[in-house]
């Protein structure tokens, strides 16, 4: 425990947003951060190439307030790179993610201060409210329980215990740890978050859920998941991102000696089951099915199953090749 921080609160927390193509939500995400009772922070968000008015919106702000700071891209380069430059602009103790189409409590960072006043979490998480904006049927959020875990049971817990373990939002954490994640250069399309989470519970030795209140409401529908129909296209992007963070994230298993340990749970929690027996069986549109299916079974699920070893138990139905 580190008792040097006891009774003193965090020295500030950088609060990071990627924009992409937000303009219809990032204002109220924009304001839910400035609405916070404790002020003592920065907002960094980092636009990527929007072609509508997110920019301008955004520097709007920036312009009324100095704890906002725009960075700017010129081309659409993805999530995960703009997540990468997020971080390296971090300068407080704490990072909290806050997506461009969400909004954070207005006491987040408060309540966030009682719980870190007395130990200094790697990681601090809260429950979270979903909105199903998307329609879709099958996409359900369970709150955490309340948790207390070091060491390396933080990374067992990841794979083995934790609902909704790749998720990077709803949490505070410590800037140091966030800082060791490699920057990527690639995207990993609608599974970005899936590049950031495992190094993050990997580095991290203090794991804290407090189930006090819901302080994050996630809108589930307007970006990559909970819709209610995919077509082919967005689909196949889909199987895309999968497979990039799917293999990176077994490639830093295999740099830090893990693979052996979490190879199947990795497998499982990557979400490639859902990928078949959620989005293809049930919301891809059913004139896109044949080509959906074509590309899943035959360019995206070898080359995933290539690099499964041990096979998982999950059953995905094989030889159907559409």
């Amino acid at each position: 425990m580190n008792n040097v921080s006891r009774f003193t609160p965090p020295t500030g927390y950088s609060i990071l947003t990627p924009v992409y193509n937000a303009e219809k939500y990032i204002a109220k995400a924009i304001t839910s951060v400035l609405s916070q009772t404790r002020g003592d922070f920065e907002y960094i968000l980092c636009d990527d190439g929007s072609t509508d008015k997110s920019l301008e919106i955004i520097t709007s702000f920036a312009v009324r307030d100095p704890r906002i700071r725009v960075l700017t891209g010129q081309t659409n380069r993805g999530a995960a790179m703009a997540r990468s430059t997020l971080i390296a602009a971090a300068g407080m103790e704490y990072c909290v993610f806050v997506d461009a189409d969400d909004l954070i409590a207005p006491d987040f960072l408060e309540i966030a201060d009682y719980f870190l006043k007395f130990e200094r979490f790697d990681i601090l998480e809260f429950p979270f409210q979903v909105n199903m904006t998307g329609g879709s049927r099958d996409a359900v959020a369970v709150p955490e329980e309340e948790q207390l875990i070091r060491g390396d049971k933080v990374l067992e817990f990841f794979f083995r215990g934790k609902r909704n373990p790749w998720l990077l939002w709803g949490k505070a954490v410590k800037t140091q740890i966030l800082k060791k994640i490699p920057r990527y250069n690639f995207s990993a399309p609608y599974v970005d978050d899936h590049l950031f989470a495992l190094p993050m519970y990997c580095f991290a030795s203090s794991y804290r859920s407090a189930t006090i209140k819901k302080l994050y409401t996630y809108n589930c529908g307007n970006g990559g998941w909970g819709r209610n129909i995919y077509p082919a296209a967005e689909f196949i992007r889909f199987c895309d991102g999968m497979r990039e963070a799917y293999l990176s994230n077994r490639a830093f298993l295999e740099k830090y000696h893990l693979h052996e340990t979490y190879a199947r749970d990795l497998y499982i929690q990557s979400g490639i089951p859902y990928l078949h027996n959620g989005i293809l069986a049930k919301h891809v549109a059913p004139e896109d099915t044949a080509a959906a299916r074509k590309y899943f079974f035959q360019t995206f699920l070898p080359i995933i199953r290539e690099f499964e070893t041990p096979p998982s138990t999950e059953k995905i139905p094989s030889g159907q090749n559409g």
